[in-house]
């Protein structure tokens, strides 16, 4: 009885919509297998994520350092260029924007002025930090000849320019070292081969020094003299020439043209009475020119000889 193995008892049918359908040994053995499969695949998957890992880890250190070399790089080349755009060299461009009387100014004279003027600046070496209108005004205060003086970094390249303007000159200035236009203010503006239309010529015989940029005569003495040349020329007598005679300083000789005689005038006196009184003694006269000259250095009164 004790040794009688137990039979199995049968189960009892399954209620449909109630019991679970009963698992089978095969069922079993199935889900064993897939479930180990999976479990080995998920440990192969972990380590090769973690080795890929690890050789990310690796590689990134190397990768950042290229990256912070490359972008360094780019920067140095940057500035560079920015540098090289930026800067200026002390070597001036001089360009003449207006020149009424197309008389030869010494430009090599405004390079250098303005090429001392930025060497004495570091901020004057580059386009952002330049004093461009200090620059101009001391242009401008050492050649007062120049009526207009404006400087300008470039839009490509490095050296600035200058761009620079006189004004129509007052007169003529001959003297024995060469021929000059002079201002209205009796500056020296530039050396000139020919005379110019319309421009009084005035002579001067003393050996003075001539400096381009010099105040070489009063201004109110070529203002006497613009005066008196355009009375004189209005009223149809026509001045070849002004004379500044070298044994009286104050005295102004005007040279007709056409005729022998000169006619004298002062030069601390009116200059529109004196040329009136001339315009007025030589119609008296009429066809009894006088020989040699008619003096009008006393005013109200005219002489003639």
């Amino acid at each position: 009885m004790w040794g009688r193995r137990k039979q199995k008892q049968p189960q009892a049918p399954l209620v449909p919509g109630r019991d679970r359908p009963r698992r089978t040994e095969a069922a079993r053995q199935v889900y064993s297998y897939h479930s180990s499969r999976s479990s080995t695949l998920s440990g192969e998957n972990v380590i090769a994520r973690a080795t890929r890992s690890g050789d990310e880890v690796r590689q990134q250190p190397a990768r950042s350092a290229l990256q912070q070399v490359i972008t360094w790089g780019c920067v140095v080349v940057i500035g560079a260029c920015a540098v090289k755009v930026l800067a200026l060299t002390p070597h001036a461009k001089v360009v003449v924007s207006s020149n009424e009387a197309h008389v030869q100014l010494p430009t090599e004279s405004y390079a250098e002025t303005t090429d001392t003027l930025i060497r004495r600046s570091v901020l004057n070496r580059n386009k952002i930090t330049l004093d461009a209108n200090g620059i101009a005004k001391s242009i401008a205060r050492q050649h007062p000849e120049l009526t207009s003086v404006v400087v300008a970094p470039p839009l490509i390249g490095n050296r600035p320019v200058v761009y620079v303007a006189t004004a129509r000159p007052a007169c003529v200035l001959q003297t024995p070292s060469g021929s000059y236009t002079v201002s209205d203010a009796g500056y020296i503006l530039a050396r000139t081969e020919t005379n110019i239309a319309e421009v009084p010529l005035l002579r001067d015989a003393s050996n003075r020094p001539v400096v381009v940029g010099k105040q070489y005569l009063a201004g109110s003495t070529v203002g006497f003299v613009s005066a008196v040349a355009y009375q004189l020329q209005k009223a149809g007598v026509h001045v070849e020439s002004f004379e500044l005679p070298v044994k009286a300083p104050y005295e102004l000789v005007a040279r007709l043209a056409g005729v022998s005689y000169y006619v004298r005038f002062n030069l601390v006196a009116d200059a529109m009475q004196q040329s009136g009184g001339a315009i007025a003694t030589l119609d008296q006269l009429g066809q009894n020119p006088p020989r040699e000259y008619v003096d009008m250095r006393v005013p109200g009164r005219a002489y003639y000889r």
